[in-house]
């Protein structure tokens, strides 16, 4: 498992993670947490999927999980996240 960042259009800092095979690639998945679930919950079964040859990208929105920027690690008071926002832009 590798930790990488992925920027979106809007400058946003999104935390995912990249789950390789170590043999022959034969899909892969995309894998965005479920909304108030943190992408680690997910972690067992995409190291599953790729122990049987499935490259997995997981990733949490903007404001959830490893993707809450620093400044907001106690209060997401004033962060501009909702359901559209992660839709449009995440």
């Amino acid at each position: 498992m590798e930790t990488v960042q992925i920027i979106t259009a809007d400058g946003t800092v999104l935390t995912a993670k990249k789950f390789t095979p170590t043999s022959t690639v034969k899909s892969v998945v995309v894998m965005p947490a479920a909304m108030g679930v943190k992408q680690n919950f997910y972690e067992p079964f995409a190291e599953f999927l790729a122990e049987n040859g499935i490259a997995v990208l997981s990733f949490d929105y903007r404001g959830m999980g490893e993707s809450i920027p620093a400044q907001y690690r106690h209060s997401l008071r004033g962060f501009d996240a909702d359901i559209l926002v992660w839709a449009e832009r995440d």
